[in-house]
Order: C-alpha cells, then sequence, then structure tokens
C-alpha cells in the first residue's frame, strides 16, 4: 500500500503536542509516545483502522467513540493532525523497506539534548497489545526476539513493580539502546512487510550489505550534520 506523504510543519507539530497535553484523559499519551505507538502499528503485522487505534492515544479504549473534546472543531483537528503524522510515518517506513537507513523517533530531550526514549518505548510496547498474537510471533522467535529488546528495558527502566524494572541505564548505554531501537523499527518493519501484503508468514530479515545508517552517525549525503539533524529530520 502506497501512502501520501503530508508532513506536519514544525508549528503544527508543536500544535499537536498541546492537543495531546489538553487531552482530559490522565491515559492520554504524549507526542513522543504517540510516535512510538504509531511505529509499531505501522511496523507491526496489520494496520488496523483509524477508529480501533486512535482512541487510544485520546486515553480511552480501542474502538471507543467518544470525542476526545467537547469542542468538536478541536477534536476534529487533533484527529486531522494525527492522521497527517501517520500517513508521513508510513510512507517513510515504506521507503525503509529496502533503503538501508534507520527510522528517527520523535522523542523530547533533556536541557543537555539528549533523548531518552522511555515514553517512545512505552508507546511502542503499547502499540504492540492491539494486535498481541501475532507479535507473539517474534516474542517466540529465538533467533529475532532481540529485536524487541531495546524498548523493553527502556519501557520499563522506571517501572514501578521492582520485578519488571530494568537496571539503571548509563548514558553511553542509552545512547546505544536509542541507535538500536530506531534500527530495529527499520527490520521490524521489513520482517512484517509480508505479513501485511499477504497475511501469510514473515519474510526472512533484511540483510544488510553495508554498514547502517544510525541516528547519530555523520549524514550520508555528506552535510557534516547528524543523521537525525539532516535528512532523518527532513521526514518530520
Amino acid at each position: 500500500m502506497q501512502y501520501v506523504e503530508d508532513p506536519l510543519t514544525e508549528d503544527e507539530m508543536d500544535e499537536l503536542a498541546a492537543l495531546l497535553e489538553e487531552l482530559p484523559s490522565d491515559d492520554a499519551m504524549s507526542l513522543e509516545m504517540v510516535d512510538g505507538y504509531f511505529a509499531a502499528i505501522i511496523a507491526g503485522p496489520e494496520h488496523p483502522p483509524a477508529s480501533e487505534y486512535l482512541p487510544r492515544v485520546y486515553g480511552f479504549e480501542p474502538g471507543d467513540e467518544t470525542p476526545p473534546f467537547e469542542d468538536a472543531e478541536k477534536s476534529a483537528r487533533i484527529a486531522e493532525l494525527l492522521q497527517r503524522h501517520w500517513r508521513t510515518m508510513a510512507a517513510q517506513l515504506f521507503r525503509l523497506l529496502e533503503k538501508d537507513e534507520v527510522y528517527v523517533p520523535i522523542m523530547a530531550e533533556d536541557e543537555e539534548g539528549n533523548a531518552l526514549g522511555n515514553e517512545w518505548a512505552a508507546g511502542f510496547l503499547i502499540g504492540t497489545e492491539l494486535r498481541p498474537h501475532a507479535w507473539q510471533e517474534l516474542y517466540e522467535d529465538d533467533s529475532r526476539d532481540g529485536l524487541l529488546a531495546p524498548m523493553l528495558q527502556l519501557a520499563h527502566e522506571h517501572d514501578p513493580d521492582p520485578e519488571r524494572r530494568t537496571p539503571p541505564i548509563s548514558p553511553q548505554r542509552r545512547a546505544a539502546l536509542l541507535d538500536e531501537m530506531a534500527w530495529n523499527v527499520t527490520l521490524i518493519n521489513r520482517y512484517y512487510a509480508d505479513h501485511r501484503l499477504t497475511g501469510g508468514k514473515p519474510r526472512e530479515p533484511f540483510r544488510r550489505e553495508g554498514g547502517k545508517v544510525g541516528r547519530n552517525d555523520p549524514c550520508p549525503c555528506g552535510s557534516g550534520k547528524k543523521y537525525k539533524r539532516c535528512c532523518g529530520a527532513a521526514a518530520h
């Protein structure tokens, strides 16, 4: 399936982030969580209808038709912005089925410009919950279960349950996990590509012939900037 890309401008991205923060439900997602959530759904085995996945963004159960806001115009606007971001992500991941580059997540940064990735990883895992049986196949595949490892580590870093909480993550380890997580989205997308098209078994993962382009690596265009600040950012 081809998707028409209609990326949000920086102002529209800020507008979407503000609307998400205004949502009345305590279970509503942040922009970072939405990006991870959409990534899991788009890269995963099936693409459910918006009526199923959007309510979860608003803090409702899948399929709940309750408007996110009492204001009808505001409800329509947040749905429009979310669906445009979905199409942009889907178009980018479609291109990366054969292009040896990494998906660049939208993640909030601290005062020093470092991304943490916890909310993005949590959003991704929520996305897998929409089709748990299909994702279980990846969990049970011993040769590929590591594709979800960075998401699980980051999502549970601050888990209130000490049994599920992962050990403290150093800045160096976090940077490595973020790069691995972004690259694994691309690999998961390729893993499930045939499943989405035919409903059959996933194809073999894409085999890299050269080195991968990580989010913090020099951009292959030769600009001298990091990939996430150059061509990787262009998609957003």
